[in-house]
């Protein structure tokens, strides 16, 4: 399959669902994607993932192929699942009616953790021949539209070659965890990945609960908001772009889970030699502060607000959407701390400006605040822009000098 294919899928705008969705309805949907997105985090196969698009998220390869993924949550004690049921309370038929909107050309997947009625003409044996795939699924194309004639619209008859490329696109993945046990299972099961691509002595529960809270606030963004709050007036914009910034806000990727990761966790504990990779020697940002003259809290700060200006621009960047809201932001940051380092020079070379620099930015920033009334951003988001500059060696707080390895 072509890559264009699979960003069709994305880009074509999705028919909204009716209904209340419950918070733990969310989290196991959440644990589940997260178990996938982790291929993500470690390099493997996947991409990206985009929460609530269509189906309950879409996984996203680095091959250009894409998988439609559909959850179904029964609670412990119900009876396995028949394949009446499948189609109907499974979600089997609204799966494909996804597929068959999006081009038919993607992946699907059922997840649920409720097991599957055995019997040669039940969905146990339909699970199977999906897995074995070929000749295996010629048997199950009129079962299939038999089920499929019942749900949909009178005189919307699929076809047998479409049916069978739909069950040959098919996977079914049953007796999964039930949302009880599946955070307990993830973490034994994701732990010795995620700690060995981050040279963690082991996955904590915090840093999963963060990991997992990145595709939880991904399924519940809408997107609106971000093309209101960044980019002006949505009228203006092409409905293309309100499309690729709706996508970007739901959507999951490395970027996304490393700042997770790296985050730091509230406590007495804390300290900034221990908030990730970003802060080993070789970063400029501390470096860069104490030469300006800043001592280890302001430092120890800058370091928290740079990971929240991290953690609020992931949400909406990914590799779908070009980031002008972020390069807006950016810029005016820059020009801001340049006005300000001009006001705070004391004229003699190798004497510290940075806390005179800091007073003139945060009037500055005050000034970009008041101008982005109605934004979701705020000072703190701002300073964190700040040090994220100062990271990547755009702003300075003193002469420049070698940075130590």
């Amino acid at each position: 399959m072509h890559e264009s294919e699979g960003l069709d899928i994305v880009e074509e705008l999705p028919v909204d669902d009716v209904g209340a969705d419950t918070a733990d309805r969310y989290r196991y949907q959440a644990e589940l994607a997260t178990r996938l997105a982790v291929d993500a985090l470690c390099g493997d196969d996947v991409e990206r993932i985009i929460c609530e698009w269509h189906e309950d998220y879409i996984v996203q390869y680095r091959d250009g192929q894409s998988e439609l993924v559909s959850v179904k949550h029964r609670e412990s004690g119900q009876p396995p699942w028949t394949l009446r049921q499948l189609f109907d309370e499974g979600g089997l038929a609204h799966l494909f009616d996804r597929w068959r909107r999006t081009g038919r050309s993607s992946l699907c997947r059922l997840q649920t953790n409720s097991g599957m009625r055995p019997g040669e003409n039940d969905c146990a044996a339909l699970r199977s021949a999906c897995a074995e795939g070929g000749s295996s699924l010629d048997g199950w194309v009129e079962p299939t539209k038999s089920r499929l004639r019942e749900l949909m619209p009178d005189g919307d008859e699929p076809s047998d070659d479409e049916v069978g490329q739909f069950l040959s696109s098919l996977k079914i993945e049953s007796d999964l965890p039930d949302r009880h046990h599946i955070r307990d299972v993830n973490i034994r099961r994701l732990g010795p990945r995620i700690s060995a691509a981050f040279g963690l002595a082991s996955l904590d529960e915090a840093t999963y609960d963060r990991v997992v809270g990145v595709v939880e606030a991904a399924s519940r963004a809408d997107g609106r908001e971000i093309v209101i709050d960044f980019l002006g007036s949505p009228s203006s914009l092409s409905h293309e772009s309100q499309v690729l910034a709706r996508i970007a806000a739901k959507t999951v990727d490395e970027r996304a889970f490393r700042v997770a990761i790296a985050a730091p966790t509230p406590g007495p504990a804390l300290s900034t030699a221990g908030m990730g990779a970003s802060d080993a020697p070789s970063s400029p940002l501390r470096p860069k502060l104490e030469a300006g003259g800043f001592r280890e809290t302001a430092c120890g700060s800058a370091r928290m607000l740079q990971f929240n200006w991290h953690g609020h621009s992931a949400r909406w960047s990914s590799g779908l959407l070009p980031n002008p809201a972020i390069e807006d932001v950016e810029a005016r940051v820059l020009a801001a701390a340049g006005r300000a380092e001009i006001a705070a020079d004391p004229g003699a070379a190798g004497a510290p400006y940075g806390r005179a620099m800091h007073a003139a930015l945060a009037d500055e920033i005050r000034a970009e605040l008041d101008r982005r009334r109605d934004s979701s951003l705020d000072a703190d988001l701002l300073w964190g822009c700040v040090y994220e500059l100062t990271d990547r060696c755009e702003v300075w707080w003193s002469d420049r000098f070698e940075i130590p390895s």
